[in-house]
């Protein structure tokens, strides 16, 4: 069965509340996006299963999230009734300044429990801008 217009708006929905609730720094709304086995992997590293992803929250907001907003856009999505992927741009702005934070790209795979799309893994590809931003901070410590 092919997505329907509903499944799309569903899983870039489901994109918002990931973005807001890093922004909000919201555990709780985090945790809602997840499939049980799910697994978030970027520059910090890689965290698997609901228990792990609850545990690392704190840091992942330390390691590039707090303090910013999150925007994605370009969503490309196709699957079927029950399985996903999904392409999309990020970009991430500072909060205190008018400055743009950084850039990448997230390669998803979902799937749709009970009626209700979830992330399988999110994968975040930093754009080069970002790994500068990341070494500079490095250095200062």
């Amino acid at each position: 069965m092919k997505l329907t217009a509903e499944d799309k708006l569903d899983i870039i929905q489901l994109t918002a509340t990931f973005d807001n609730a890093m922004d909000s720094e919201n555990l709780e709304k985090y945790m809602t996006v997840w499939a049980d086995d799910g697994e978030l992997s970027g520059f910090w590293g890689s965290t698997k299963g609901k228990e792990d992803l609850r545990k690392q929250f704190p840091g992942l907001l330390d390691s590039f999230a707090r303090g910013r907003r999150h925007l994605l856009t370009n969503h490309e999505i196709e699957g079927d009734g029950k399985n996903a992927t999904m392409y999309c741009y990020l970009t991430v702005f500072n909060r205190d300044e008018n400055t743009m934070a950084g850039t990448g790209t997230f390669n998803d795979v979902l799937i749709k429990e009970d009626g209700k799309w979830l992330f399988v893994k999110r994968e975040l590809s930093a754009d080069p801008n970002v790994m500068k931003l990341i070494e500079s901070l490095q250095g200062d410590n």
